[in-house]
């Protein structure tokens, strides 16, 4: 039987930046999912629309379930003073099937490692 790898996730919260794009939030997410029955997606401003994008694919490959969405305003320290930005947070519950989609998953990524590593057998 495969090894369980040692989970890296501390809590069940995944920051939304602009340094990356949704699909790296859904794997951050999935691996939170691992270890918690709830997570949380957080985003503001112009990174909500990544939050929505990464919680929308979760939803729908059927890994998370929608619980709820919290949308307020906060205040920040900006150029000016402070100011007010939105703020999003997405919860999210993990599916029935949350366990045999990822294991599907990894079987998956094993076939395409096993493909990967043949092709660069080829030609030498």
């Amino acid at each position: 039987m495969a090894e369980k790898k040692e989970s890296k996730v501390r809590d069940n919260k995944v920051t939304i930046t602009s340094q990356h794009p949704a699909p790296f939030y859904v794997l951050v997410a999935k691996h939170a999912l691992a270890d918690f029955d709830t997570i949380e997606l957080h985003a503001m401003g112009g990174t909500m629309a990544t939050c929505v994008s990464a919680a929308d694919l979760l939803i729908q490959f059927g890994y998370a379930a929608l619980k709820n969405t919290i949308i307020e305003q906060v205040e920040v320290k900006g150029q000016v003073g402070m100011v007010k930005r939105p703020k999003m947070r997405i919860v999210l519950t993990k599916s029935a099937n949350f366990n045999k989609l990822m294991e599907k998953a990894e079987a998956i990524k094993k076939e395409n490692e096993a493909v990967y590593n043949l092709i660069g057998t080829i030609g030498k």
